[in-house]
């Protein structure tokens, strides 16, 4: 009789952990998607950065007035790419 009023109790108190189990993972859930979110922004931005400071800097030597040649963008390309590759 004392093993059947146990599992009885047990059975009861089911649903009850199991709603309590269920809203700690909702919100697990929702910080999870927050920080995954916020992190494949942030890749996606630095993976992109590398063309944004090249077109910033050749735009930067444009709206001074100095001339912008092959000698000079490759090796502008070629610091870019190195300190990219090196970070990444």
């Amino acid at each position: 009789m004392v093993v059947g009023v146990r599992t009885l109790k047990s059975y009861g108190w089911e649903n009850h952990y199991l709603d309590k189990i269920v809203s700690v993972r909702k919100r697990q859930q929702f910080y999870l998607f927050i920080i995954n979110g916020m992190g494949c922004i942030g890749y996606s931005l630095f993976q992109s950065l590398a063309i944004l400071s090249v077109f910033f800097i050749f735009y930067y030597t444009w709206k001074n007035g100095e001339e912008i040649d092959l000698a000079n963008s490759i090796s502008t390309l070629a610091m870019v790419f190195y300190l990219f590759v090196t970070v990444n």
